[in-house]
């Protein structure tokens, strides 16, 4: 799977929209095996997509990022990652030791999105947003990220404790291994990289 993590110099770039800098990372195996820092036009989000786009980037992390271009990014086929903060290399260690669903790494007042029609687990209809424990437990915005979030008020979505990954593309469920990040496990009916589910 290939990363890009949005970077302000050695932290999560507050605003992705006009953030010039991303370090690209590929984890293989729970190792990170290849990382490049890569700049981007930050007046030009076109340019930024595409450049996005040839890189082969499958997921990005960043902090607060526009509903616009959040969409535009997850209809590119990246899944999106709002809203994070801290420093880059914690991050990336969080991401593989599945632990960037804790609070130290939400940006103050918000919560993390996961959409992408096509790679996401979750059904469009469904599109949740992770938060822990008992903060909300509804179902995040359709079609795209949150505007609000909170707790109790449907917008936070617990996080998925049910032990599954599954296949975004035809929906085949397997147990979760602990310390075996879903995105690492290819599925076993169409090979497809699968998610936490």
């Amino acid at each position: 799977m290939k990363v890009a993590v949005s970077k302000w110099r050695d932290r999560i770039a507050p605003v992705f929209d006009v953030s010039d800098t991303i370090v690209t990372v590929e984890i293989k195996k729970n190792t990170v095996n290849d990382k490049q820092l890569e700049c981007l036009d930050a007046n030009d989000s076109s340019a930024k997509i595409l450049k996005m786009v040839r890189l082969e980037i499958d997921l990005l992390i960043c902090g607060a990022v526009s509903r616009s271009l959040c969409d535009l990014i997850a209809a590119s086929g990246i899944l999106v990652v709002p809203f994070v903060s801290g420093r880059v290399n914690e991050v990336i260690q969080a991401l593989m030791d599945d632990r960037l669903n804790e609070e130290r790494f939400d940006m103050p007042g918000r919560r993390k999105c996961f959409f992408n029609p096509e790679k996401c687990s979750f059904k469009k209809k469904e599109a949740h947003m992770p938060g822990r424990g008992k903060s909300g437990q509804g179902a995040g915005q359709p079609g795209g990220c949150a505007e609000k979030t909170g707790p109790g008020r449907g917008q936070g979505g617990g996080m998925n404790t049910s032990g599954l990954c599954a296949c975004p593309h035809c929906g085949h469920k397997v147990e979760h291994v602990k310390g075996s990040p879903c995105f690492e496990q290819k599925c076993p009916v169409c090979g497809a990289a699968m998610s936490r589910g």
